[in-house]
């Protein structure tokens, strides 16, 4: 072999070996610690607090995620009028593509950086947050919903991402979720 051959390998081989370390040394795509999936539904689950019977599951779905098409499934809040729920929301995320699965475990895990917000719009509903977190702030996964006259209106569903910034409002951090559902209480 000749002297400018072995040369040739060398700086090929070399560079292979670069290439391939830049590739394995690159960030996880599924860092799920900094990157959020595309949500892809939340469903609210409501019991009612005097017989602790379950009303219903309302659902919004958005198979391809918020900001892609428009949601295949957005249902009305139907509740009755001057009563008491208390309400569970599931939140779910498209990983990978593909495979959907519940991620209210994973804010929950990281609760000190998550505030759920319920805006009532124009309907005579009062949303309170029941569960909390380590430093006594609201997060939402759980709430009392009270209900007063009759009256048509939405409900605006906001997740926010606050990490290391959480005081209780609105202002920090940013938006993983803001959805609106109608509502009907009759």
């Amino acid at each position: 072999m000749t002297t400018q051959f072995k040369t040739a390998i060398q700086i090929t081989v070399t560079f292979a070996l670069i290439v391939i370390g830049l590739y394995a040394c690159k960030p996880d795509d599924h860092n799920h610690d900094d990157e959020h999936d595309a949500i892809t539904k939340v469903q609210l689950m409501f019991t009612d607090s005097a017989t602790n019977t379950s009303v219903g599951t309302f659902t919004w779905a958005d198979p391809d995620g918020i900001g892609g098409n428009n949601p295949t499934q957005i249902d009305t809040i139907k509740l009755n009028a001057s009563n008491v729920y208390l309400v569970n929301i599931m939140v779910y995320a498209l990983h990978d593509g593909v495979h959907e699965h519940n991620v209210t475990a994973d804010i929950l895990n990281e609760k000190n950086d998550h505030l759920f917000l319920y805006k009532n719009i124009i309907g005579n509903l009062a949303v309170n947050a029941t569960d909390k977190d380590d430093n006594n702030l609201p997060v939402g996964v759980e709430s009392k919903w009270i209900t007063g006259s009759t009256s048509v209106g939405q409900v605006n569903v906001v997740l926010r991402h606050q990490p290391g910034t959480k005081n209780g409002t609105e202002t920090p951090g940013d938006t993983d979720v803001d959805i609106t559902f109608p509502l009907q209480i009759q």
